[in-house]
C-alpha cells in the first residue's frame, strides 16, 4: 500500500474539524450564556480563520460553493472538503480496479476499498505533528 499526500491531507483535516468540533462543545458546556456562541468560527483566531477559508476556497476544487453552502460556518465547509477528498480516492480506487479487472463485481471493490481504507488509516493516524 501507497501512503499518498492526499492520505496525509485527509488526516490532518479530519483532525482540524476534530479539534473545532470539541472546542465548540467545551465552550458550550462551560459558558453560562449558551446563546452567545453559535458557530465554532466565532472562537477561532482570525489568522487561523484566514489559512482554513484559504484552504476551502482553493481553486483546487472541483466543487465551487453554491451561495447557500458559502453561508455554512467554516467547520462545515471544511467537512465538506474532506468528503469531497474522500469520494476522490475512492473514485481513483475504483477506477483503478475496473481498469485491471473489468469483471470485477461492486461488492469485491467495497470490499478492497474498505480493507484499504482501514489499513491506511491505521497508519496515517499514527503520524504525529
Amino acid at each position: 500500500m501507497i501512503i499518498t499526500g492526499d492520505d496525509i491531507l485527509i488526516e490532518y483535516v479530519q483532525r482540524i474539524i476534530s479539534i473545532l468540533d470539541n472546542i465548540l462543545i467545551v465552550c458550550k458546556s462551560k459558558c453560562l450564556d449558551n446563546s452567545s456562541i453559535d458557530k465554532v468560527d466565532d472562537l477561532i483566531p482570525q489568522q487561523m480563520k484566514f489559512v482554513l477559508e484559504t484552504f476551502v476556497r482553493h481553486k483546487i476544487w472541483s466543487n465551487k460553493f453554491s451561495s447557500v453552502e458559502d453561508s455554512f460556518s467554516l467547520v462545515k465547509r471544511l467537512k465538506l472538503r474532506h468528503h469531497e477528498m474522500v469520494e476522490r480516492r475512492s473514485k481513483i480506487l475504483r477506477s483503478t480496479m475496473k481498469k485491471a479487472d473489468p469483471n470485477i463485481t461492486k461488492e469485491a471493490i467495497l470490499e478492497v476499498i474498505n480493507q484499504q481504507d482501514n489499513a491506511r488509516d491505521k497508519i496515517v493516524s499514527r503520524i504525529s505533528s
